[in-house]
């Protein structure tokens, strides 16, 4: 006896196959220069992106902003411990007083 899925039970199924392909070089360059002229209206960026949804293209953004941001925190970071560093490393006769 054999199994028959539904076709919905195939959708789903497809979709969450879909929903894990990784971004292309090329969509990600088309995204950032979608995003100058849409700015946040993902429903715009949609016919763009063939096989995307709109959730998608929203977690895409979301990802990229929060590495963006946790990227600009350790430069920061490293900066203010560049700067801490070099300022206890210098003696009274580097500071010409």
């Amino acid at each position: 006896m054999q199994h028959i899925i539904p076709i919905q039970a195939n959708a789903k199924l497809l979709f969450s196959k879909q929903s894990k392909r990784t971004w292309t070089v090329n969509e990600k360059t088309q995204f950032k220069l979608l995003y100058k002229q849409y700015k946040k209206n993902f429903k715009l960026y949609i016919p763009h992106f063939d096989g995307r949804s709109e959730g998608q293209i929203k977690s895409f953004y979301q990802n990229v902003v929060h590495n963006n941001k946790q990227i600009q925190n350790k430069r920061s970071e490293m900066v203010n411990q560049a700067s801490i560093s070099e300022f206890t490393t210098t003696t009274f006769d580097d500071l010409d007083v």
